[in-house]
């Protein structure tokens, strides 16, 4: 499954960022940690052989994370703000 990271914006309280990704017809949100180099337009692979690891296009890397599934947009942005301000 493809995803493309529509938008990425900083936690207030931790050391992690939001990311609104597009998966199909719907919007999901993912944590990732602050060291993970992801940015708005970069594509995303889910790894076929592990559960809840992504593989970046841009580099190749590996990483793990899980999506907060099915959202509109407008439902997406409004949770990434409940989350981002928590």
């Amino acid at each position: 499954m493809k995803a493309v990271i529509v938008k990425k914006v900083r936690m207030q309280t931790s050391p992690q960022f939001v990311l609104i990704v597009k998966r199909g017809n719907f919007y999901c949100l993912h944590v990732i940690g602050i060291a993970v180099d992801l940015d708005a337009g970069d594509e995303l692979s889910s790894d076929a052989e592990r559960r809840g690891v992504w593989r970046m296009s841009r580099t190749g890397e590996l990483y793990q994370g899980n999506f907060i599934p099915n959202f509109s947009l407008s439902e997406a942005e409004e949770a990434l703000c409940q989350l981002v301000n928590s």
